[in-house]
């Protein structure tokens, strides 16, 4: 028996192209929402491949707990900048800083600045060969160059001044990397601050070993947008529902199982009556004799057959969580007369059953593929009315298979016109970012990494309480009930929501905290009539929707803005009508309910422009002339600040 990987390799792009084929289909006239597309997963190393995919197709994905935090671009730009600080020789770390994108030096800079790996300067750090001249570099490397190094220059001076997390993200920010991360890329480096924050309150000496080790146990935020395709594990997707549902790998088998130390097995023991008991049986160790041979085989025996109905139980909940469509996507391997080769344990076997008579006749019908390759096999939902469980919906010959070519290296880099913090002349850029690092105690904008992640908290599960809302409004006559129906679920979110916050980092217990504060935010919008009149499904709703457009100072950068929540309603809140665009965007912050009007109008003064930035986006997204309402809403005050836009 032999193996041929090719469609194995081919697979993730063809499960590419079904993607964007159903994000184009039309929408029914009764519906607002976008398609709802999820690939499910056994095991997370399987939606690796899918991810690289969709990712370069620019398909917007919500990987939720799959991508390591560490492999993405942003975290291994930062990780390079925090060894090179920590660590002045180490040539690869600085290599990598001069080709991240608040520098992006050519790969033949980098050879030269390398000295072309001549044996005579290996032992150099990059730092003290540029300190002998960049001469041979050419006039935009050279200015790249400049601009780094005197950043570089003034934080290592300053190291052992600052906390470890303040030096690092004060330099990222002072080299311009926060111009160089989406909304979602800026969470993730946060994240990273945060682990270094961490490792200056436990007292633990900071090793890059042990920040690889944390980082390990992250993984990336997920993008939040209404459009996305949620990829995650088949356990996380029990009770969650999508228009199609793909399931890729079902050849594959899980990891094996190491034998355990001690063997045992719990055996329900039935009484009479309706309560049974448990009995626990041990097996002794296995020597090289055959004493306890018998019971470890048994004891074996139970495990198999116990795994092989979880396999099977884990194939219903994947199966059961499409509305519309389910494709099933599997490569088995061939025996030498060509029939596939089925893995135990493996979800292929799960429902080979009931698909093994389709398959086989189908093959019988076509010609034998040659030994070891596989044939691509097109499984769909049956007609309601068809007998059998599975039906063969489509065939797809060798040439039909989707390939996706690479796409060839694209050097991503802030232009020579940005303007850094504090840095308007290249002339004076040492002295310059010298009065920046001056500048007395670091403050993170936007509050504390434990503020952000509340933020995020409140955004993330208002999202899912609208589409939750919208979900349950299409089949009922009178939306109100929707939100009662879903408000009553809300007590038992607090597990969804702890879970949420753990992934963010936080310490055991401020995710008890902060997981109190966000239900209790949560709570205070359904109890608002402000608030239920927000989440309500408007026509044109839409929640977390993130909008890209050419920055107007500077075309080669792009601005990102994701909107909260817009929908088309009356001039006012609570108003009938669908005249208006609404723009709300929700605000975490509190105060004393003594000073809530002071704090209103200075919020107001705070993000008037902000909010101005959101309505010329719209109108430009839209291009209509319907009037444009702004909204602020503050869960924790049960407040709504509103005012109509009007155009300068």
């Amino acid at each position: 028996m032999t193996s041929d990987p090719m469609p194995r390799l081919r697979r993730p792009g063809e499960i590419v192209t079904l993607i964007e084929e159903w994000r184009r289909r039309p929408l029914p006239a009764s519906r607002t929402n976008p398609w709802h597309i999820a690939v499910l997963v056994r095991a997370k190393d399987h939606a690796l491949p899918i991810i690289e995919r969709l990712f370069a197709r620019g398909v917007p994905t919500r990987a939720v707990d799959i991508l390591p935090l560490k492999e993405r671009q942003e975290i291994l730009d930062v990780i390079a900048l925090t060894r090179a600080l920590m660590h002045p020789a180490d040539r690869t770390a600085w290599l990598a800083c001069l080709r991240a994108p608040w520098c992006g030096l050519q790969l033949h800079d980098l050879h030269t600045i390398a000295s072309g790996d001549h044996p005579e300067n290996r032992n150099q750090s990059i730092r003290s060969y540029l300190q002998e001249g960049s001469e041979t570099l050419s006039a935009d490397s050279q200015f790249r160059l400049e601009r780094t190094l005197s950043v570089m220059d003034m934080a290592a001076a300053q190291r052992g001044h600052r906390r470890l997390a303040e030096w690092i993200e004060l330099t990222w920010r002072t080299l311009g990397g926060e111009l160089c991360v989406d909304e979602i890329g800026d969470q993730n480096v946060q994240r990273y601050f945060k682990l270094l924050d961490d490792f200056d309150t436990s007292g633990i000496p900071f090793q890059v070993s042990a920040l690889e080790a944390a980082l390990e146990k992250l993984y990336a935020e997920p993008d939040a947008g209404d459009d996305a395709v949620e990829v995650m594990t088949i356990h996380k997707a029990k009770g969650l529902e999508w228009d199609l549902v793909i399931i890729p790998s079902l050849e594959r088998k899980p990891k094996i199982n190491t034998a355990p130390l001690l063997a045992w097995a719990e055996i329900p023991l039935h009484n009479q009556g309706s309560t049974s008991e448990t009995q626990v049986i041990l097996a002794p160790v296995q020597g090289k004799g055959r004493s306890g041979a018998a019971l470890n085989a048994m004891i074996r025996g139970i495990r198999q057959h116990r795994d092989r109905s979880e396999v099977k139980r884990l194939f219903y909940v994947a199966a059961t969580r499409a509305r519309e469509r389910l494709h099933l996507f599997a490569s088995p391997e061939s025996h030498k007369d060509g029939t596939p080769l089925i893995q135990p344990g493996s979800l292929l076997e799960a429902m080979w059953p009931a698909a093994k008579s389709h398959l086989v006749s189908k093959a019988n019908d076509e010609e034998t593929p040659p030994t070891g390759q596989s044939r691509a096999t097109l499984l769909e939902f049956p007609h309601p009315l068809h007998p059998h469980p599975l039906q063969i919906a489509a065939s797809a010959s060798e040439e039909h298979i989707n390939t996706v070519k690479p796409a060839p290296p694209i050097l991503r880099r802030l232009p020579l016109s940005v303007s850094l913090p504090q840095q308007k002349k290249h002339g004076s850029a040492i002295s310059q970012q010298a009065a920046l690092y001056a500048q007395k105690p670091f403050k993170r904008p936007e509050g504390s990494v434990t503020a952000r992640t509340f933020g995020n908290a409140i955004h993330t599960f208002i999202e899912m309480l609208s589409k939750e809302i919208a979900s349950h409004a299409q089949n009922l006559l009178i939306p109100e009930i929707a939100i009662e129906e879903v408000f009553s679920k809300l007590p038992r979110w607090r597990p969804r929501i702890v879970n949420y916050l753990r992934t963010q980092g936080l310490s055991p217990r401020e995710v008890e905290q902060q997981a109190d504060r966000t239900l209790h935010a949560l709570t205070n919008v359904f109890h608002h009539q402000e608030g239920r009149w927000i989440l309500m499904p408007h026509p044109e709703h839409s929640t977390e929707r993130g909008l890209s457009l050419p920055d107007t100072s500077e075309p080669s950068l792009t601005t990102h803005i994701r909107f909260d929540r817009t929908f088309l309603a009356g001039s006012a809140p609570l108003m009938d009508g669908n005249g208006h665009h609404w723009i709300i965007d929700f605000k975490t912050a509190g105060c004393d309910p003594k000073v809530v009007d002071d704090f209103l109008a200075s919020e107001r003064q705070k993000y008037t422009q902000q909010m101005h930035t959101y309505a010329h986006a719209r109108r430009i997204e839209t291009g209509g002339s319907l009037p444009i309402m702004l909204g602020l809403y503050y869960p924790l005050l049960q407040r709504l600040l509103w005012w109509k836009y009007e155009e300068l």
